[in-house]
């Protein structure tokens, strides 16, 4: 869980709750209420600013806490279906491929993917799936391409290359 990783990675830094709290520009109170899991749901931005200071990636922040939606996607700025869509991921009732296969079947869009670049996507991009999903969501709507982050480090593969099967209108069987 995201509360006992953050206390074993704040002790083993060395740090006590009010330094952490402090570096992470959160209160004491509020990392004390991550720490015992009261609250679970930390933004995008404190997690980042959480890693920073721990010297860890957020997905490793959230890995190994077993809790990838510890972001709270009610303050992301994503398309409410994209939220819902994530939320069930998270849960297991559906797969982050499958959420990739829908956005390339049906969304390509609503998120300014250029279909071309979506379609262009080779086995070099596949094995760099972090840095061309960041590339291919990259628009005026999403300027860093943060939604990315919202998608499992682990995930992110199968994502992308279902993204590019939708846009290619396959399904699994036509593969």
């Amino acid at each position: 869980m995201l509360s006992q990783v953050l206390r074993a990675l704040r002790e083993k830094k060395g740090l006590t709750q009010d330094q952490l709290a402090k570096r992470a520009e959160v209160t004491q109170a509020y990392l004390a209420m991550l720490e015992t899991g009261v609250k679970k749901n930390p933004s995008l931005e404190v997690l980042k600013r959480l890693a920073k200071v721990l010297r860890v990636s957020v997905d490793d922040l959230l890995e190994k806490g077993g809790g990838t939606m510890a972001i709270s996607l009610q303050e992301a700025h994503l398309p409410t279906f994209f939220k819902i869509m994530l939320a069930e991921a998270a849960r297991g009732k559906l797969s982050y491929a499958d959420v990739g296969w829908h956005i390339g079947q049906y969304h390509l869009d609503t998120f300014e993917l250029d279909e071309e670049a979506v379609l262009n996507v080779d086995e070099a991009d596949l094995d760099r799936p972090t840095e061309t999903l960041r590339r291919l969501f990259r628009s005026e709507q999403h300027p860093e391409a943060g939604l990315v982050d919202y998608i499992p480090q682990a995930r992110r593969r199968a994502f992308l290359d279902r993204l590019v099967m939708g846009a290619q209108g396959l399904t699994e069987e036509d593969r």
